[in-house]
C-alpha cells in the first residue's frame, strides 16, 4: 500500500484503514510543509515515524518523498538514474520496496532504519523550498562516490 496524501490526512486515514493495515507493507511517501521554510518541518519526528505508531503492526518504510513527480515518470537527469532513497526497520518490506524502485527504473539507496526518515523528509522540504525560490522542478537528488 502505498500512503501519497497531504500530510493533515494521514492521521484519519491510517485510523479508518485501521486493521486493513497489520502486516501490509505501507510505504510513506507524505512531506511537511511550512510557508516559513524548510527549517520549520525538522523537529526531531517524522511523518513515518508518526504513522508507524497510528499503525503498529503496519511494515512501514519511508520511500519516493525525495523524488519530485517530474522525475517519478522520467527517472533520469543528464543520463543518470534518479536516487530513490529508502528507510525502514523491517528489512524484508524494505527489500520488497527496493526491488519496486529498481524496477521502474530509479537507484534505490539504502538509507537504514525508519529513524532516517527524518533525514529524508529534511531533503524533500529543502528541495521544495529551493524550487519554490525558481528551481526547475526537473531535479533530482544524486548521491555521488569516487570510482575505486
Amino acid at each position: 500500500m502505498i500512503l501519497a496524501v497531504p500530510y493533515d490526512a494521514t492521521a484519519s486515514i491510517v485510523d479508518e484503514a485501521g486493521e486493513a493495515l497489520d502486516d501490509k507493507i505501507l510505504v510513506d511517501v507524505t512531506n511537511r510543509f511550512a510557508d516559513e521554510g524548510p527549517g520549520a518541518v525538522v523537529d526531531g519526528s517524522s511523518n513515518a515515524e508518526q504513522i508507524a505508531s497510528m499503525a503498529p503492526d503496519a511494515r512501514v518504510v519511508k520511500a519516493f518523498n525525495t523524488v519530485l513527480a517530474s522525475r517519478q515518470a522520467d527517472p533520469q537527469v543528464n543520463d543518470m538514474l534518479v536516487d530513490n532513497f529508502v528507510a525502514s526497520t523491517d528489512a524484508d518490506a524494505k527489500a520488497t520496496v527496493i526491488e519496486l524502485i529498481r524496477s521502474i527504473g530509479m537507484r534505490p539507496i539504502d538509507a537504514g532504519p525508519l529513524s532516517s526518515a527524518r533525514v529524508l523528509e529534511a531533503m524533500r522540504a529543502l528541495n521544495i523550498y529551493l524550487n519554490m525560490q525558481g528551481g526547475s522542478w526537473q531535479n533530482a537528488w544524486k548521491l555521488i562516490e569516487p570510482v575505486a
